[in-house]
């Protein structure tokens, strides 16, 4: 429900319109470019952080989804900015031997928020793209920090389960059956296991996520 929460309010601000409609896509694009810079700029320079942010601003599909009134920004921002904020986290872990809980707190918030953009993909995707950096990137101190990575990563995923779980309860209780027919079995476990709701318009080659991605981040590819 996030876009269409974000939307209402955009609404309520601008009056109804396509400025509106659009607003929440353009907003949270930039608002990750900026959180993109004060993430980067104090690791390496202002002018990494600045060619960072030129790169993915220009980037075909992010500035494709910032124009369009869609939840693919949505989902994009929110999941983007939880990555961002699990890496500050294992930043403070790394070189100061502590948690940063201003940085869990914000990551598991902000996982619940991608959980409510995208349903469980919003959850589960940002999971497992911070394991596999963690393993790639911080494979070298993680025995001697395995209680603290492991701590922080149970208390994000509990908070960020708490709080989309509440509405998912909510939603249940007003939906009931039907609720969870649509949104667990057809939406989200029908587009994994190729339901039949999905035979037409979502069934691709088995490449075309590569060629998606090569073409969605032109001309830097």
């Amino acid at each position: 429900p996030l876009f269409h929460w974000f939307g209402a309010g955009a609404a309520k601000l601008f009056g109804w319109g396509e400025f509106a409609i659009r607003f929440t896509s353009a907003a949270l694009a930039a608002l990750v470019l900026a959180v993109v810079f004060a993430v980067v700029a104090p690791v390496f320079t202002w002018q990494v952080a600045l060619l960072a942010v030129m790169i993915l601003a220009s980037a075909f599909e992010w500035a494709r989804a910032a124009s369009l009134a869609r939840v693919d920004m949505v989902f994009a921002a929110t999941a983007n900015l939880a990555l961002l904020a699990l890496f500050v986290v294992l930043r403070g872990i790394r070189h100061e031997g502590r948690i940063r809980w201003g940085g869990v707190v914000s990551a598991g918030v902000l996982l619940a928020l991608s959980t409510l953009a995208k349903g469980p993909a919003g959850l589960i995707l940002p999971g497992l793209a911070a394991v596999v950096f963690v393993g790639v990137q911080y494979r070298e101190f993680i025995p001697r920090s395995w209680g603290r990575v492991v701590g922080a990563g149970c208390v994000v995923l509990i908070l960020a389960s708490v709080l989309a779980g509440i509405w998912y309860l909510l939603a249940y209780q007003v939906g009931g059956e039907r609720f969870l027919e649509v949104q667990f079995f057809r939406e989200n476990l029908g587009r994994l296991t190729g339901g039949e709701e999905y035979q037409i318009g979502h069934r691709k080659p088995r490449l075309y996520s590569v060629v998606d991605l090569l073409v969605g981040f032109l001309p830097w590819s």
